[in-house]
């Protein structure tokens, strides 16, 4: 219900409640790969990108085999130009999770931007 609150009041504009919340959710995450993945969605939206990475990773720590968790960190690895881990990454999603459309997407663009030398 927490994390639903915190979703809502982001979509209404209110992102210094949301602020105030981090904390309190951090803890509701309790080391939940879906929570710990909802957390790091609303750092992001907060522009806290270093702190929704250090989210994602923990998520992937709690669950190697989430593939939502690796993918998120593939994302992050791509937009900081880190284009052999991000498609290893990719990579790893399409392994774990075959019909993962957006990983899946993400691997072939990858890998035709590299086979392209950019």
């Amino acid at each position: 219900a927490w994390f639903l609150l915190a979703e809502l009041l982001l979509r209404t504009g209110r992102q210094e409640a949301v602020e105030g919340m981090v904390d309190v959710l951090a803890v509701l995450a309790d080391g939940l790969p879906s929570r710990l993945l909802e957390l790091g969605s609303l750092l992001g939206e907060l522009g806290r990108p270093a702190d929704a990475l250090m989210h994602f990773l923990a998520a992937v720590r709690a669950d190697p085999e989430c593939a939502e968790a690796v993918y998120r960190v593939a994302l992050f690895d791509e937009a900081n130009g880190e284009l052999d881990r991000a498609l290893a990454g990719y990579q790893r999603v399409i392994e774990l999770a075959p019909r993962h459309a957006e990983g899946r997407a993400r691997t072939v663009a990858l890998e035709a931007a590299l086979a392209g030398g950019g």
